[in-house]
């Protein structure tokens, strides 16, 4: 699919499988343990230190040369030696990560700012849009083109107007902008940094636990993986194989948080009860699948099927969800969509 024809009417080529659902209920159930278990118990330094590990895999995946230790001391105010462009790749990152509190996910003159902030000095136009064809290289070989300079504003309008309204849940709505934003490469420099950074900030918005649970760190160790996502995502023209790298990164962070502070991660140690969130993501697949039993939803969340049945019975009493027909061949009604 051309970058052309994809900008008409400019809609993500994506669509919801089943494994894309069991991976996003899961997150969302460990999600909502994980913050119930350490919100309160969370601290600056816990944030800090995510800040260093998110800032060092971030930049390293591009490339820069500066050590763990070395980006812990230039964001500790220390000294480091080190070539001049790097030292500033991670104080323009300290800057705006530190400033991802008051940056609104959904606004299009907040991500130029922050891109603005992350390339200062660095490229000719920081918080601009590109005038120019640029390209991904593999040494001399092309990998991947940015859609046509005229086309970039306008589509990433588009895109963030899809971000605001689209009702895709925000983990996924998360990734496939993450891929979204590689696949137009709006800017001359930055593009990578600022679809992760941008990732994490639509992802804290979800859940605040994602400020300091660093999915970049993931990202970097399985860089290879996480290229060749996007790279199978260019050739199919969908955003489904990136989106569904990106859900098992996620999920992997929450499963090595939770198993941190509680053990393992089995269905046995979670809450007795399920998450909020998994009412929202019961509400919202079957708003979507209105035919799908109650044994394959279990089934595509890997959960117990009596856990769903409690889930759907308290949905019902609650008047947000009734069933038309019989078990076998109705059709469920979602009173409010999530």
């Amino acid at each position: 699919m051309t970058a052309e024809l994809r900008n008409v009417d400019y809609e993500p080529a994506f669509q919801m499988n089943d494994r894309i659902i069991q991976l996003s209920m899961r997150i969302a159930d460990l999600g909502g343990f994980y913050s119930g278990r350490v919100y309160h118990q969370q601290s600056l330094h816990l944030r800090k230190d995510s800040r260093i590990n998110t800032i060092y895999s971030s930049l390293a995946i591009e490339n820069n040369q500066l050590s763990k230790e070395q980006v812990t001391a230039l964001i500790n105010g220390k000294r480091v030696l080190g070539p001049e462009r790097d030292i500033r790749e991670v104080k323009n990152a300290d800057a705006v990560y530190k400033l991802l509190p008051v940056l609104d996910p959904f606004s299009e003159s907040d991500f130029l700012r922050a891109h603005g902030i992350l390339t200062s000095d660095l490229v000719s136009s920081p918080g601009r849009y590109r005038n120019r064809q640029v390209g991904v290289f593999e040494g001399e070989k092309l990998i991947h083109a940015g859609i046509p300079a005229r086309l970039v504003s306008e589509t990433m309008g588009q895109l963030f107007e899809w971000l605001r309204k689209s009702p895709v849940n925000l983990v996924v709505k998360s990734c496939i902008f993450h891929y979204e934003m590689v696949f137009i490469h709006p800017f001359e420099d930055g593009n990578g940094r600022m679809a992760r950074l941008w990732q994490s900030l639509i992802l804290s918005q979800w859940n605040s636990i994602f400020s300091w649970l660093p999915v970049e760190t993931l990202v970097f160790e399985n860089q290879d993986s996480y290229y060749q996502a996007i790279q199978i995502s260019d050739r199919t023209g969908t955003s489904v194989p990136f989106v569904e790298f990106m859900l098992e990164c996620i999920l992997k962070v929450l499963e090595e948080a939770v198993e941190a502070i509680n053990g393992s991660v089995t269905e046995n140690n979670l809450p007795a009860e399920p998450a909020a969130d998994l009412d929202g993501g019961i509400l919202d697949i079957l708003s979507r699948h209105p035919s799908m039993t109650v044994a394959s939803l279990a089934e595509a969340l890997n959960l117990p099927k009596r856990r769903i049945e409690r889930h759907i019975a308290q949905l019902k009493k609650q008047n947000r969800l009734h069933r038309e027909g019989s078990a076998r061949s109705g059709r469920w009604v979602v009173k409010h969509p999530v």
